[in-house]
């Protein structure tokens, strides 16, 4: 009895080896995998930019409050 039911779970496997196979043919999942690996590079690119802009952004907001404060001294002082 047990050597059956062993025997009919490796046809299952097998079974679902071949369907899963013949879905990765159809749906073309290689394809899908490298579009989706490229978008991911692209992603992190843009991800990477957008980093070095904030970075220079908040450098440029620094000069600028430097300069409010500077001013604002000079004013009260005078």
């Amino acid at each position: 009895m047990h050597s059956c039911t062993h025997t009919q779970n490796l046809t299952q496997i097998a079974l679902g080896k071949q369907a899963g196979g013949t879905l990765y043919k159809v749906l073309n999942m290689a394809n899908v995998k490298h579009e989706v690996s490229v978008r991911v590079e692209d992603l992190a690119k843009l991800v990477h930019g957008a980093q070095n802009e904030l970075s220079n952004l908040s450098s440029m907001t620094d000069v600028i409050n430097t300069k409010q404060v500077f001013f604002f001294v000079v004013a009260v002082g005078s």
